[in-house]
C-alpha cells in the first residue's frame, strides 16, 4: 500500500491463555521500503484483560526503561552549521534516571564522538561544534552502556538524524558567472565517492586527483539497472562525448562506459528487467537525454536490448514504416530526440506537474544541460535551452535569499526545513550568488561543465531583492499512458508573494479533499532557517 499504511482488521477465535499470532510482510518494492507493524485487539474482549505482548529474551523492565529514555531524548534541530553545538536534551519531566552511551556517526557507522551520559530529567549531553566534523548526514546513535549491549545482549538501539552543514551561506549575490563556475567546481571536486566529483576533477584539468573507485561503483549499479541509473548515466556519456579524446582519459574506464553504455535499456518498453523507474517527470527527460547521447556516440554501436526478440524491427516499423533504419545508434538517436521534443514542448507550453520541486529540478537540470551543450540536433539543444531558462525564471521568481520556499509539485522531508540542504541550492548559488554549496553536485556540476549562461535579466531577477512582488502562475497539461502511466488533465495554480523581509507561497485550493502524494502545498520564508509550513497527515516518524 504504497506510502500510507494500511489498516487490515481480521477476526480470530482466541483461547484462554496465551495465543500466538504470526505476522509475515512479503512484498516486492522498487525502492527502500521501511517496514512497521501495530496490533491492536478490538471490540469486546478490550475490557476482559487481554493485552499484546512481545516475545523477548531481555529483561523486560529495563528494556522498556531504555526505551523509554531513548524516545525521550531529542535534538532542538536538524541541521547544525559552523559554531552550533550539537546538544541532546532530555525533558525536565522525564521520570528516570540512567547510565547510557550516545555515540555521534555517520549512517554507515564511522563514529566521531561517544559519550556515556547519565540521562536523567532536564540533562544534556554536549557532542561538541558542528565545524570540528566533515559535512554531511550523521546520526546519534542511542544505545545502553557498552558493556551491557556487547557482552549482556541488551542489542537494542535508537537512532535519531542530523546533518552537518559547514558550507558558507550567501543571502547577497557576488561575484561573475565565470567565476562562480570555478567556484562551484573546485567545491564538487573536494567531496567524495561521487562521480560528479570526480567529472568536476577532470573538467579543471585535476587528472592527477582522479579516484576510479567511484566510477566503479556506480557502472556495477548501472548495469545492475538499479533505480536512478539514468542521473549517474548521462554524466558518463557527457563526460566521454566531452573528453573522451584526451590522451589522460583512462582506457579501462572507456571500455566500462562503452560497455555499460551499449548494454543500458533507455525505456520501459524495451526487453528485459530492471529496477528503475521511468514515468515521473524528471526520469522522462533523463533516460530521452541518454538515449540521445548514447546515439550519438554509437552511432553504429550494436546496442543489446535491440537485439532481443523482434524488438527493432517491430518499433523501427512502428516509428519509421517508410524507411527502415540501418544502425542501432542511430535509431535511438533519432527516438530519443523525438521523445526529448516532445518532453520539452510540453513544459515550454504548460509548466510542469513536478512544479518548484526544489529535488527534481536538479535532475532536469542535469539532463537539459547536456542536452544544450551536446545534442547535435540543433532544435533539442535550442529547446533545452529554452526550458533552462523557463526553469531558471521560476526558481529566481520563488525564492527568497537563495532558499527556493516556493511550494513544490515533488519534495521530500529533509529538504523543506530550510534552505542549507535544498538541492537547488548550488544551482541557485552558481546562477546569482545566493544559497550554498551542498552534497548535492548533479546539477550545479553539470550546469558549470556546459556552455550554457542564464541571461543577464534571470540573474538579476533571482540574485534581487525587490520592494513587493505579487506573482501568479498556472502549469497544466495533459498525461499520457505511453510516458506518464496515466491519463487526464492536470493543473496547479500558484501565488507568490515576495518583499525584502518574507516569502509567501501557496498551491491554491489544490485538490481538496484528496490525499496528496509528495506535494507541499504552502510555505512562509523568513531565512535561511526560518521557514514555516504545515503538513496534512503529519510525518508521525518526526
Amino acid at each position: 500500500h504504497h506510502q500510507i499504511p494500511k489498516s487490515v482488521p481480521f477476526t480470530a477465535a482466541l483461547k484462554s491463555g496465551k495465543n500466538q499470532i504470526l505476522v509475515r510482510f512479503e512484498g516486492v518494492a522498487v525502492r527502500e521500503c521501511p517496514y512497521a507493524m501495530a496490533l491492536q485487539i478490538r471490540e469486546a474482549i478490550v475490557g476482559e484483560g487481554w493485552q499484546v505482548t512481545l516475545p523477548t529474551s531481555l529483561r523486560l523492565p529495563r528494556r522498556q526503561h531504555l526505551m523509554q529514555c531513548f524516545e525521550a531524548a531529542y535534538l532542538t534541530k536538524d541541521v547544525y552549521h559552523f559554531e552550533d553545538d550539537i546538544i541532546l536534551h532530555w525533558p525536565a519531566d522525564y521520570p528516570h534516571r540512567m547510565q547510557i552511551t550516545v555515540r555521534l556517526q555517520t549512517p554507515a557507522g564511522r563514529i566521531y564522538a561517544e559519550g556515556t551520559p547519565t540521562a536523567e530529567a532536564g540533562s544534556q549531553l554536549n557532542l561538541g561544534k558542528a565545524y570540528t566534523r566533515p559535512e554531511g548526514a550523521y546520526e546519534l546513535l542511542l544505545m545502553p552502556p557498552v558493556e551491557e549491549y556487547y557482552e549482556k545482549g541488551m542489542k537494542i538501539s535508537h537512532r535519531i538524524p542530523l546533518t552537518i552543514s559547514n558550507s558558507k551561506y550567501a543571502e547577497v549575490g557576488y561575484g561573475t558567472y565565470a567565476e562562480r563556475r570555478q567556484e562551484a567546481l573546485k567545491d564538487a571536486a573536494r567531496r567524495q565517492g561521487n562521480i560528479y566529483s570526480e567529472i568536476a576533477k577532470i573538467e579543471l584539468g585535476w587528472w592527477d586527483l582522479l579516484k576510479m573507485e567511484p566510477f566503479d561503483k556506480i557502472i556495477a549499479s548501472i548495469n545492475q539497472r538499479a533505480d536512478c541509473s539514468d542521473f549517474y548515466l548521462v554524466g558518463l556519456l557527457g563526460l566521454l562525448i566531452r573528453h573522451g579524446d584526451d590522451p589522460n582519459f583512462p582506457p579501462d574506464l572507456r571500455a566500462q562506459i562503452d560497455d555499460c553504455a551499449l548494454n543500458f535499456k533507455y525505456w520501459m518498453d524495451e526487453p528485459g528487467n530492471d529496477a528503475m523507474c521511468f514515468w515521473s517527470e524528471n526520469h522522462q527527460i533523463l533516460f530521452h537525454a541518454c538515449e540521445v547521447l548514447a546515439g550519438q556516440l554509437y552511432p553504429d554501436g550494436v546496442f543489446s536490448n535491440l537485439t532481443q526478440s523482434n524488438y527493432w524491427q517491430e518499433q523501427t516499423a512502428i516509428r519509421n514504416p517508410q524507411s527502415a533504419i540501418r544502425n542501432h545508434g542511430e535509431w535511438h538517436r533519432q527516438k530519443g530526440e523525438q521523445w526529448a521534443l516532445g518532453w520539452m514542448k510540453k513544459r515550454a507550453a504548460g509548466g510542469f506537474r513536478e512544479w518548484d520541486s526544489n529535488v527534481y529540478f536538479e535532475h532536469d537540470v542535469l539532463a537539459l544541460t547536456h542536452l544544450a551543450d551536446l545534442a547535435v540536433n540543433d532544435e533539442v539543444a535550442e529547446m533545452a535551452t529554452v526550458i533552462l531558462d523557463k526553469i531558471f525564471y521560476t526558481m529566481g521568481l520563488n525564492s527568497f535569499k537563495g532558499v527556493f520556499g516556493s511550494t513544490h509539485g515533488r519534495s521530500y522531508t529533509p529538504y523543506l526545513k530550510g534552505g542549507r540542504q535544498e538541492l537547488t541550492s548550488g544551482i541557485s548559488r552558481l546562477l546569482w550568488g545566493q544559497g550554498c554549496y551542498n552534497d548535492h553536485i548533479l546539477g550545479s556540476v553539470s550546469l558549470a561543465c556546459s556552455n550554457y549562461e542564464p541571461p543577464a535579466i534571470l540573474q538579476q531577477i533571482g540574485g534581487s531583492l525587490f520592494e513587493e512582488v505579487w506573482s501568479r502562475e498556472q502549469h497544466a497539461g495533459v498525461m499520457e499512458q505511453r510516458c506518464d502511466l496515466a491519463e487526464g488533465e492536470w493543473s496547479i495554480n500558484k501565488v507568490t508573494y515576495k518583499t525584502p523581509d518574507f516569502m509567501l507561497c501557496s498551491a491554491q485550493d489544490y485538490s481538496p479533499g484528496k490525499p496528496g502524494y509528495q506535494q507541499h502545498i504552502w510555505q512562509a520564508t523568513l531565512g535561511t532557517d526560518a521557514v514555516v509550513f504545515t503538513s496534512h497527515p503529519p510525518c508521525v516518524s518526526e
